[in-house]
C-alpha cells in the first residue's frame, strides 16, 4: 500500500484534508500562510474542528498574521471557546508561508496549497503521507513553530526536543529557517542545479530568482542540461505577472525554456534528471529565500518522482512556450530591471 499520495488540485487536497481532519481521534496540528473560513458550503472545516474539539480532540492552528488576516473574527473567538488554540504567527520581516497538517501523529499533508474559496480551482501541488520516516521531523518541526508564536501546551512543546532518529529514507523532510540562520532552501537548489546532467524543472506561481539562481539555472544550460521554467501567464495577484514575464524575456535567448500555464498554477516543485524531485511552500523570491519560514519534501523515492512527473508532463502538454505568446520589449524595461535589482533582497 502506498504511504503518500500527490494532489495538483487545490480542490482533490481540500476534500482529502477534510476527511483526514474527521477521522482525527487524538490530535489535529495544522500550519497555515493563508487559511480563511468561506469554504461553508463544500469543506467546513471549523465546525469540524468545534466538533473534535468538543469530543477532546487537541485541535491547534498556527496561522499567519499577514496572510490569514482576512480571518473572521467572530468565528475565530467561537473556535477558541470551543477549546482550540490558535495562534497567529507576526513578525515584521518574516512569516510562516509553510502549509502544514499533522492528524494523530499518523497522516500529514505539506505543500503548496492554502485554504480558501478563492483558490479552489487552482492547480498546486500538496503531499498527503503516511510515511513514519517523514512525521516525527514534521512534529518537531511544527512544535518549534508553536513555541515561537507563544504556544505552553508541553505535550507538543516537548517534541521540540525528543526528535526520533530517522532512518536513512528516499523521502526527506526539510525546514526553512532563516529567522535561526538555517537556509535550507538555497542549500538543496544550488546542490541538485549543481550536479544535474540532463534536465531540470522547476515550478513556481513567481519567479525572481536571486542572482545565485539564475547563475546555476545558466551555469547548467552552458553544461548541455536542459532548464525548463513553468510559470502561469496570468498570476493572481496580477502584478506578478510582470517579473514572470521579464525574466521570461531575459533568460529565454539564454538558453532557458519557459512555459506559461493558461490556469493559475501555484505549484512549487523542483524535478531534476527524472531522478530527484521536490515538493515545498516555498516561491522562487527573495521572501521565501530570506525571510520566510518554509517547508518541504525532497524525495528519490521512484514511484514519488514518477507520479511528479506525470502531473508536470499534463502542466507542459497543455502550457504555451514563451516565444508564442505576445509580450514586446518595452522602453521601460531597463527601468524595470534596475528597480528589480534595487528592490531584490525584498521581492
Amino acid at each position: 500500500m502506498k504511504k503518500y499520495k500527490l494532489f495538483a488540485k487545490s480542490e482533490d487536497a481540500f476534500d482529502a484534508m477534510l476527511e483526514a481532519v474527521k477521522s482525527a481521534e487524538r490530535s489535529i496540528y495544522w500550519e497555515s500562510y493563508i487559511f480563511t473560513n468561506d469554504l461553508v458550503l463544500t469543506h467546513d472545516f471549523f465546525t469540524v474542528f468545534k466538533s473534535k474539539a468538543d469530543a477532546g480532540v487537541k485541535v491547534v492552528l498556527i496561522l499567519d498574521g499577514l496572510g490569514s488576516y482576512g480571518i473572521n473574527k467572530e468565528e475565530l473567538a467561537s473556535l477558541k471557546n470551543s477549546g482550540e488554540e490558535v495562534y497567529f504567527f507576526g513578525s515584521w520581516w518574516r512569516r510562516t508561508h509553510r502549509k502544514l497538517l499533522i492528524i494523530d501523529d499518523k497522516v500529514a499533508f505539506l505543500g503548496g496549497v492554502n485554504v480558501g474559496q478563492a483558490y479552489i480551482k487552482w492547480f498546486d501541488l500538496h503531499l498527503m503521507t503516511t510515511e513514519s520516516a517523514l512525521i516525527p521531523a514534521m512534529i518537531h518541526s511544527f512544535a518549534k513553530s508553536y513555541a515561537m508564536c507563544g504556544g505552553k501546551d508541553q505535550s507538543v512543546l516537548k517534541e521540540r526536543n525528543t526528535r526520533k532518529t530517522v532512518r536513512e529514507t528516499k523521502m526527506k523532510f526539510f525546514e526553512h529557517w532563516p529567522a535561526f540562520n538555517k537556509f535550507r532552501l538555497k542549500e538543496l537548489y544550488e546542490e541538485r542545479i549543481e550536479r544535474a546532467k540532463k534536465s531540470i524543472i522547476i515550478v513556481s506561481p513567481y519567479f525572481i530568482p536571486h542572482t545565485w539562481l539564475k547563475k546555476g539555472l545558466l551555469s547548467a544550460v552552458r553544461r548541455g542540461v536542459r532548464v525548463t521554467i513553468i510559470v502561469p501567464q496570468k498570476t493572481d495577484p496580477a502584478i506578478a505577472d510582470i517579473p514572470n514575464h521579464y525574466y521570461a524575456d531575459m533568460l529565454t535567448p539564454c538558453g532557458i525554456n519557459f512555459l506559461m500555464t493558461k490556469e493559475m498554477n501555484h505549484a512549487k516543485a523542483l524535478l531534476v534528471d527524472d531522478a530527484e524531485g521536490m515538493i515545498s511552500s516555498n516561491n522562487i523570491d527573495a521572501l521565501s529565500f530570506d525571510y520566510n519560514q518554509e517547508a518541504g519534501v525532497f524525495f528519490s523515492k521512484k514511484d514519488v518522482v514518477k507520479d511528479l512527473k506525470k502531473i508536470i508532463n499534463k502542466w507542459q502538454e497543455s502550457a504555451t512556450p514563451f516565444e508564442q505568446i505576445v509580450w514586446h520589449r518595452r522602453w521601460w524595461y531597463p527601468i524595470l530591471a534596475f528597480l528589480v535589482k534595487l528592490l531584490q533582497p525584498i521581492l
